[in-house]
């Protein structure tokens, strides 16, 4: 299956977006500069982003939750989303209402999804907009603190 006219891979080039060091220095001390640099690049990646896709392995069953992060970012961006179906996943998309959900090692699955979104500015603008209101909503990070507040005290009044 060809590209979509337009589409680009983020290119890190060798850099690992998750040790990315901005001088290209060794050096591990971070200088707030950098941080506000990197949060630039990935805003901006985000802005460029016509879709995007969480792909999850949950198999070692070590983390459900990952991936809440770029969700909620994206969410947050209003795009449209294609993410693994997990327990977490499930809990903050509705398949076809604020993203898409595709089976966990359904590589077609995904790859379908994707293009059907590459391919439908409508529906992505449809699901990016529900996205967005899902993350004012319900991801405000008041809102989040207050819902886990709630959980412990239920938890020390044994009554999970």
């Amino acid at each position: 299956m060809g590209r979509s006219e337009g589409w680009q891979p983020t290119d890190f080039g060798d850099q690992n977006p998750q040790t990315y060091e901005p001088d290209g220095s060794s050096d591990a001390e971070v200088r707030e500069g950098d941080l506000i640099n990197m949060s630039n690049r990935v805003l901006d990646e985000y802005a460029r982003a016509k879709v995007v896709v969480v792909p999850l392995d949950t198999s070692t069953g070590i983390n459900d939750a990952m991936g809440s992060t770029a969700l909620f970012e994206a969410m947050a961006m209003g795009k449209a989303i294609v993410a693994t179906d997990t327990h977490t996943m499930r809990s903050h998309i509705t398949h076809d209402e604020n993203g898409l959900l595709v089976p966990e090692g359904d590589v077609a699955a995904m790859r379908r999804s994707i293009q059907e979104l590459l391919n439908d500015a409508d529906r992505r603008a449809r699901l990016g907009r529900a996205a967005r209101a899902y993350a004012i909503e319900h991801l405000d990070a008041e809102k989040l603190t207050g819902k886990l507040a709630e959980y412990f005290k239920k938890l020390v009044a044994g009554k999970h």
